[in-house]
């Protein structure tokens, strides 16, 4: 991608999203029904099931980039939630999407649940940042990743991993 189109990528992005930089934002807080923020495709696999679909995102740029980071990564795909990563660096929560009515997977920050009834300042008080009412916000740490939080009327409806291209 040349500057030119990555520059209009990223104002657009930054347009419809605050970013919020937490140097408190820790991925080892997370737990995923038991499991790790990072963990192995077998424990995954054990703890979910088989998944819906598995293929190769290939992302241009970043951290889950198999062209940047010489190593294929593979997406576990379930009904609401997925998980991207490979073998040697396990694999991650992806993205949920809280908006269905019933989900399988449960997720903790620093032991408190975060699902589709976490509000607005339950969610601002955890992570010490100031979030949109509507819209998505990204909560960036000091290592060029993130999440992206995403609410509608002040609610939790999805949560995104993110890593800078």
């Amino acid at each position: 991608m040349n500057n030119k189109k990555l520059n209009i990528c990223l104002f657009i992005f930054l347009s419809l999203t605050s970013i919020s930089f937490s140097q408190n934002l820790d991925f080892e807080k997370f737990e995923i029904n038991g499991l790790k923020f990072y963990s192995s495709k077998k424990s995954i696999i054990e703890k979910f099931g088989e998944p819906t679909k598995i293929f190769e995102p290939n992302y241009d740029c970043g951290g889950l980039s198999a062209h940047w980071q010489n190593i294929p990564f593979y997406s576990l795909v379930y009904e609401n939630f997925n998980f991207i990563g490979n073998k040697k660096d396990g694999y991650l929560l992806e993205n949920v999407d809280f908006n269905k009515l019933f989900s399988i997977i449960k997720i903790k920050y620093n032991k408190v649940i975060l699902n589709a009834d976490s509000t607005q300042k339950e969610l601002e008080k955890l992570f010490k940042v100031k979030l949109k009412t509507n819209g998505k916000t990204l909560i960036q740490n000091q290592n060029d990743e993130g999440i992206i939080v995403e609410l509608k009327k002040g609610k939790l409806t999805s949560i995104s991993y993110w890593t800078s291209c």
